[in-house]
């Protein structure tokens, strides 16, 4: 199985957010000031990621691990022996405590950690624990922010290019359909093309999920709004191209067993090979006027065909889903 690689991965700009967000989080933590300021960078670290949901996931779970690991060690550090005996009660006692709450692993992790340096660093200097929960806050802000708000149009310029390749794929694609129909749909060539269908379609799936999620974060901040409804309608765009990907799955299977039938006559492979054509033409826009004036014909001279009737009804379902 392929791993799939996010379209939005960019580790050059990540970088970027990342030096950008951690220098303003340390002066702002400064200014309000905190003793241990290296807390706020330290949190946009281990925040900031390419998908801007999953930077808002690990900057929340952060914040509720900091604040519940400190009201939990706070009214106990005064009165332990910092040891290993104790540091491990302590840590056992806390995550189970979160796991009984059914928190997030990356809470559970944070709540641990937050046990470990209030118990050994408050002791060693004083305001640690106030230091950490406000220069948490302040670092998961700051890594938000400027996650989402420093080149929020990248998100957008990244979808066009991978639209405009997949609907360049998706239209070869159709022309390599049409040329197999012609060839008479010898079974092998037709399950190779069966497979890099599934691989473009799966590819599809998972670049309209991360688009939709990127979308949805893009709802809640004000500048973003207008590139949320882009990439929405990009989605929408790629929905349709992962549909002529399942339509041509579809009739694939059904030209294969025609061809192996022996039914598929001349008029047959005209016929279908150039509405594949045509569609190879109107990726875009399965909606176009020209896209089923061929169609038309196809049903009204082969309808009565089981093999055709099949393909008939598969076309018009793809045509009236787009």
């Amino acid at each position: 199985m392929i791993k799939y690689k996010p379209i939005f991965e960019n580790n050059s700009l990540m970088i970027w957010k990342m030096v950008i967000a951690s220098s303003l989080s340390w002066e702002v933590a400064k200014l309000l000031g905190s003793h241990h300021p290296y807390l706020a960078p330290l949190t946009v670290i281990l925040c900031v990621k390419s998908m801007v949901d999953q930077t808002i996931t690990f900057a929340k779970n952060r914040f509720i691990g900091t604040v519940l690991g400190s009201l939990l060690i706070i009214p106990v550090y005064k009165y332990i022996d910092v040891n290993a005996l104790t540091i491990g009660l302590l840590i056992l006692v806390s995550c189970f405590i979160s796991k009984w709450l059914r928190l997030d692993s990356i809470v559970i992790e944070q709540v641990a950690l937050t046990i470990l340096l209030v118990a050994v660093l408050e002791q060693q200097a004083g305001s640690y624990v106030f230091d950490r929960i406000r220069d948490t806050l302040v670092g998961a802000i700051f890594a938000i922010v400027i996650n989402i708000y420093l080149f929020p149009s990248t998100y957008v310029k990244r979808m066009e290019k991978i639209y405009d390749k997949y609907q360049g794929e998706l239209s070869t694609l159709f022309l390599h359909c049409s040329d197999w129909i012609k060839g008479g749909c010898n079974p092998e060539n037709g399950k190779q093309m069966q497979q890099q269908l599934q691989r473009v379609s799966q590819k599809l799936l998972h670049i309209n999920e991360d688009s939709k999620k990127i979308s949805a974060v893009f709802h809640y901040f004000p500048l973003c709004i207008k590139k949320a409804k882009m990439l929405t309608e990009y989605a929408q765009k790629m929905d349709a191209l992962r549909n002529g990907c399942t339509y041509l799955l579809t009739v694939t299977e059904t030209f294969k067993e025609w061809g192996r039938s022996g039914k598929l006559n001349e008029n047959d492979k005209i016929a279908w090979s150039k509405q594949m054509e045509i569609f190879s033409k109107h990726v875009e826009d399965f909606h176009d006027h020209s896209a089923n004036s061929l169609y038309t014909n196809v049903v009204e001279g082969q309808q009565n065909q089981s093999y055709s009737f099949i393909l008939i009804q598969a076309t018009k379902r793809f045509m009236n889903s787009n």
